[in-house]
């Protein structure tokens, strides 16, 4: 299901907890390192989005579809905290905006979905290639970020900070119960 960001995600960590984990208390060194460190923390966040299935940090996304499916249209990444808009083509190739009441989000669960309202069915849309748009707001934010994801980033940012080059000399092993382990016990499994 191809989904694209709308709104840049928010990091779901703030830079002074970053640079607490790092042990940066240099203030010089650390006003130099800002960039990079929250470059990191979004590659990290890269990773267990990818990994887990859900939406790390505060974002807007918007899903793409070619039709309407027979009852609950899944959204790739939870939690889903709104659905902000849902357009399709019709028939005769106008794009049309459902009404709020012809669809509700159910969040019951780690895989959320678009469900169409109470006694109502998906409109029939045009045959043609991302005829349905739907755009949420969804993501953990650094309230509500479950504590097993937190501590896989904060593993992930230690990582690309201490081993910034493309080879070492050392052999380099998983950690056991390293960031993978962590972000496998968030993971939204068979998505």
């Amino acid at each position: 299901m191809p989904t694209k960001t709308l709104v840049k995600r928010e990091l779901p960590l703030t830079l002074l907890e970053m640079r607490t984990h790092l042990k940066l208390d240099d203030p010089d060194q650390v006003n130099e390192l800002d960039a990079l460190i929250l470059a990191r923390c979004g590659a990290a966040c890269d990773f267990a989005q990818h990994h887990t299935q859900q939406a790390i940090g505060k974002q807007t996304l918007e899903l793409a579809l070619s039709c309407f499916p027979a009852w609950e249209l899944p959204l790739p990444f939870s939690p889903v905290t709104s659905l902000a808009s849902i357009k399709y083509v019709d028939a005769a190739g106008v794009v049309q905006t459902c009404g709020l009441n012809s669809y509700a989000l159910n969040d019951y669960g780690r895989q959320h979905q678009a469900i169409p309202g109470y006694g109502t069915i998906w409109p029939i849309t045009r045959a043609q290639w991302d005829a349905v748009k739907v755009q949420y707001e969804c993501g953990y934010t650094a309230a509500t970020l479950p504590d097993a994801i937190r501590s896989a980033l904060l593993l992930i940012l230690t990582h690309l900070h201490e081993n910034n080059q493309a080879v070492s000399t050392l052999k380099l092993e998983e950690i056991p119960l390293g960031a993978v382990d962590l972000l496998n016990t968030e993971k939204v499994w068979g998505f």
